[in-house]
C-alpha cells in the first residue's frame, strides 16, 4: 500500500470521526438548553404554586413582596369598575385583604399548570363561604365554587403580570344575586 494511500485514508478517518464529534457536541448543546428551557419553567410553576399555596391559600400577604415584581399588573375584565387592573404589590394585597374580608375561608385548588418558557397557566378550583361585606354587597353566607383562569409572565423571577378570567355570571349566580334562568 502507498504512503499516499494510507494517508487519504486516515485523512477520511479523521473527518468521519471529525463530523462525528461535532454532531455529538451539538446535540449536547441543544440538550443543555433544552434543560436550562425546562428547570427554569419547573422554577417558574413553582413561584405561582408558592403565590397559591401561601400567599392564598395560608393568607400570607407579605410573600407577595417576595414573588411579586414592583411593576406587577393584574388584568381581570370580570371586576368591577376600578378594579380591572390592579398595579403595584401594595395596590395587589390591599385587593387581596378585601377579598379575605368577604371570603374568609377562600381556599384555591391548582387543578392545572403549565409553563413555557416565561409563562405559566393555571386552572384553579376556589371555594369559599361569602361571611363578610363585598363592596357593597352584604355577605349572603352563601358557599360559591368558582374556576380560574390565569396566565402569568414572569421576569427576573418575579410576577410581572397576571391575566385572570372567570365566570362572573356563574359567581353571582351562586350568591343570589344574579337572576337565575328558572
Amino acid at each position: 500500500m502507498s504512503k499516499l494511500n494510507n494517508e487519504k485514508i486516515l485523512s477520511s478517518k479523521l473527518l468521519k470521526y471529525s463530523s462525528l464529534s461535532i454532531s455529538l457536541l451539538l446535540i449536547l448543546f441543544f440538550l443543555g438548553c433544552d434543560y436550562q428551557e425546562k428547570a427554569l419553567e419547573e422554577k417558574n410553576k413553582s413561584l405561582i404554586i408558592s403565590m397559591i399555596e401561601e400567599g392564598i391559600n395560608k393568607q400570607n400577604l407579605e410573600i407577595f413582596d417576595e414573588l411579586l415584581s414592583p411593576d406587577y399588573v393584574r388584568y381581570c375584565q370580570a371586576m368591577p369598575p376600578g378594579l380591572e387592573e390592579i398595579k403595584g404589590i401594595e395596590t395587589y394585597k390591599n385587593f387581596i385583604k378585601d377579598h379575605f374580608i368577604a371570603f374568609p375561608d377562600y381556599k384555591e385548588e391548582i387543578q392545572q399548570i403549565v409553563a413555557e418558557g416565561n409563562k405559566v397557566s393555571i386552572i384553579t378550583k376556589g371555594t369559599a363561604t361569602h361571611t363578610g361585606p363585598m363592596g357593597e354587597i352584604a355577605p349572603t353566607n352563601k358557599k360559591v365554587i368558582i374556576m380560574n383562569f390565569g396566565i402569568f409572565r414572569i421576569k427576573d423571577g418575579k410576577i410581572v403580570e397576571m391575566w385572570v378570567s372567570w365566570d362572573n355570571v356563574a359567581f353571582l349566580r351562586q350568591l343570589g344575586l344574579f337572576p337565575s334562568s328558572k
